[in-house]
């Protein structure tokens, strides 16, 4: 969280694309680094071609939180800058993450995509639990059909939940987690 805050990435978004993506976790329960099936890799799920552009080590978990995070606040800001929104930022910067720069540039917004859309669903609602500020609006994403359950703007004022504390403790325990199951696979 140190981290995020340092370089300005929002909260609410970081912890929504590192749940979204991989639920904190940089290793699965064999004690692999997590891979999707299109090689996306660790807790930020980056491809290797992102992580060689970041300057970063996919496979190390810290170097891929720091390489996550600086790419959601470059594509954060480039949406910011774009719009002035911090919300529909928020939105825009997931999808790019998810579907790519080029997705979102194509579709002047977020992409078609069933695991796009399903991506900023997730990031949405995570958002109307934990709004970037009290003073965001979601006009003009909101008119936007294709996005599933969009930030209410009624409902920007919630509270915000412990969720940098669970990230810390699972990115934490993610070694101790591993290197018991390789006990225990010993012992077996």
């Amino acid at each position: 969280d140190a981290y995020g805050d340092k370089i300005g990435v929002p909260k609410s978004l970081r912890d929504s694309i590192f749940e979204t993506e991989s639920n904190y976790e940089h290793f699965d329960r064999q004690g692999r680094i997590k891979t999707s099936l299109k090689g996306a890799r660790g807790v930020g799920q980056l491809m290797p071609a992102t992580a060689k552009g970041l300057g970063v080590d996919p496979d190390d978990p810290i170097q891929n939180a720091y390489g996550s995070l600086r790419l959601q606040k470059q594509l954060y800001e480039k949406y910011l800058k774009a719009n002035g929104n911090e919300t529909e930022a928020a939105l825009l910067a997931a999808a790019a993450y998810n579907a790519g720069e080029g997705a979102v540039e194509k579709y002047k917004g977020i992409p078609p995509y069933a695991e796009t859309q399903g991506y900023v669903g997730k990031v949405s609602r995570h958002l109307k639990k934990n709004p970037i500020s009290s003073q965001s609006s979601v006009t003009s994403i909101v008119q936007q059909p294709n996005v599933p359950d969009l930030v209410d703007a009624q409902k920007l004022d919630e509270p915000q939940t412990a969720m940098d504390v669970v990230a810390r403790k699972r990115l934490a325990q993610a070694p101790i987690n591993q290197r018991r199951r390789q006990a225990q696979q010993r012992v077996q």
